[in-house]
């Protein structure tokens, strides 16, 4: 086992306490089982796809400098974190959608896939540089997309400056 590792463990570990959630209520949140959420928090291999979900759930962003295997890792607002694996799920819905639509025409989904990453890569990158009241107002917007007429569940109104 890489130090590397176990101190990125550490950082998942950390991460689940401060949100204070039970191991189990985490990997049922992030979409990952009991099992692998406790073998990334030991710092044991688990997969890429495994890891962005609980990078994701937690709110947690790696930058890789490109040029060696140096990282940054930066927690962000957990409320980002929660809209991002939200978003990170129904990007996965949506892809599973394209493929099988894709399927059933006989169309090749690699070119459909990698832009629709390259798009939601993008949304998720805007995100979390947001405000807490814009936050809200793209959360709105999303769930009045996904189901028109149907008022989101929010947390918190986006507050209005009223004319005088």
């Amino acid at each position: 086992m890489v130090e590397d590792d176990l101190v990125l463990g550490g950082i998942l570990c950390e991460a689940r306490i401060r949100a204070d959630l039970s191991k189990k209520r985490a990997a049922q949140e992030a979409g990952v089982s009991r099992r692998h959420l406790s073998d990334a928090e030991k710092g044991k291999n688990i997969s890429v796809a495994i890891l962005r979900k609980l990078l994701l759930r937690y709110g947690i962003a790696i930058t890789l400098d490109g040029k060696s295997t140096n990282a940054s890792i930066t927690p962000v607002d957990g409320r980002v974190g929660a809209a991002l694996a939200k978003i990170d799920e129904q990007a996965s819905e949506i892809r599973r959608t394209i493929a099988s639509l894709e399927a059933a025409a006989g169309v090749a989904t690699h070119e459909l896939n990698d832009r629709a990453s390259s798009l939601i890569t993008s949304f998720a990158n805007h995100l979390s540089g947001l405000s807490e009241n814009d936050l809200c107002k793209v959360e709105q917007s999303l769930a009045e997309l996904v189901s028109p007429g149907v008022r989101p569940r929010t947390t918190k109104r986006v507050a209005r400056k009223s004319v005088a």
